[in-house]
């Protein structure tokens, strides 16, 4: 069972006596919503967009990424995944890539939860789903990175964790649509 702050506040909005006498007497309901959890973060996929980079690649070695959590802003504390967050936990969302010369990097295909019940966060554009969850990320192609802000409310029911998994696709800096699309442009 999967529960956002979000979709609480709609929930106690649109019933409000009914939902608040039965979220009080529901002091297993509540737990879930205020349980602090561990972040298991899976290892990151990466992506080669054009078969000709992907083939001159397989003769290097391909790019290398990590993700990495940050409480507050991204020179904050590093979450290690033996530590527990709040819901209401502000979290930095530090994504870095080595051996990505002339690659540009484009975030996508990322989701918290399970496996069998994922919340999408970023969808396969590179755009955020859930405004409430996390920001569209911004990147520093110089370096290979990118970072987004966010607040990761997504529960399970009866699990102290939650799996946040993301890919990143590359394709070639000399590759003008990808550059474009590399961003939301406003």
């Amino acid at each position: 069972m999967f529960l956002t702050f979000f979709n609480l506040l709609i929930l106690i909005y649109l019933s409000p006596t009914k939902f608040t006498q039965s979220f009080q007497s529901s002091s297993h309901f509540s737990n879930i919503v205020i349980e602090k959890v561990r972040i298991i973060v899976d290892p990151i996929k990466v992506v080669i967009e054009n078969e000709n980079i992907s083939e001159s690649l397989n003769k290097y070695i391909k790019p290398i990424c990590v993700l990495a959590l940050h409480r507050g802003d991204c020179k904050g504390p590093k979450i290690k995944q033996s530590d527990k967050i709040s819901w209401q936990e502000q979290i930095c969302f530090l994504w870095k890539c080595i051996r990505a010369d002339k690659l540009i990097m484009r975030i996508f295909d990322c989701w918290a939860g399970s496996i069998r019940s994922p919340i999408n966060l970023i969808d396969n554009n590179g755009y955020t789903r859930e405004h409430s969850l996390i920001s569209t990320p911004k990147y520093n192609h110089f370096n290979h990175s990118a970072y987004s802000f966010g607040r990761l409310t997504v529960r399970l029911q009866d699990l102290d964790y939650i799996r946040l998994s993301c890919a990143i696709k590359f394709c070639s800096f000399c590759n003008i649509n990808c550059r474009i699309n590399n961003v939301k442009l406003n």
